[in-house]
């Protein structure tokens, strides 16, 4: 048993280590991954799963999604993370929550579908920790400008930010893969099976 609390405890490295991203020319990350649909669907069923997979995920579908072409069986929309990290200054009763707004592309194919999440910055929210509506500030920062994407400060340890941009990129990347996880199931249900 403690093997396998060991080994869960290291899955975030490894999922981190797996450099399970690109990065693209426009300094944005994508996470891409082609799933086939174990019910051998159309693509036009794909796409409707795909409709209905962002209609349960977000609250309000309508609202997210920025393209659907129906002719070529692709949907773009645009989401965020929220609240993927968190953290707090005692000493000066600050919290400072990150958010990741992505840009999800689902594309259709007959038999399979092809998802990419593509994401540019966190975004962050920091606040009194008392009262967080009062005094807010707003940053937003590059991904690509922070650890661990971009190298550490010093060589032989990471600071308490790069700790916290770490914790907050294996946090995105966990959420990215539960994601694919749910779109994997979504297409894999037969519609006569409720």
């Amino acid at each position: 048993m403690k093997k396998i609390l060991f080994l869960l405890a290291l899955l975030p490295m490894f999922v981190v280590a797996q450099n399970n991203y690109i990065i693209n020319d426009n300094g944005s990350l994508s996470f891409i991954k082609i799933m086939n649909s174990s019910i051998n669907k159309s693509s036009g069923e794909l796409f409707g799963n795909a409709l209905a997979y962002l209609g349960t995920t977000y609250a309000d579908a309508n609202n997210v999604i920025q393209i659907k072409n129906d002719e070529n069986k692709f949907i773009v929309a645009k989401g965020v993370f929220s609240d993927i990290f968190s953290w707090t200054n005692s000493m000066i009763g600050r919290k400072t929550f990150f958010e990741v707004p992505h840009t999800l592309r689902i594309d259709c194919k007959d038999g399979r579908i092809k998802v990419e999440y593509t994401i540019a910055q966190y975004t962050e929210i920091e606040g009194n920790w008392v009262h967080p509506e009062n005094d807010q500030r707003i940053r937003e920062t590059p991904i690509l400008s922070k650890y661990p994407i971009a190298s550490p400060k010093k060589s032989n340890k990471i600071s308490k930010e790069e700790k916290r941009y770490k914790d907050a990129f294996e946090n995105l990347t966990n959420i990215i893969e539960l994601q694919f996880n749910e779109i994997q199931k979504s297409i894999n249900t037969d519609e006569s099976d409720w």
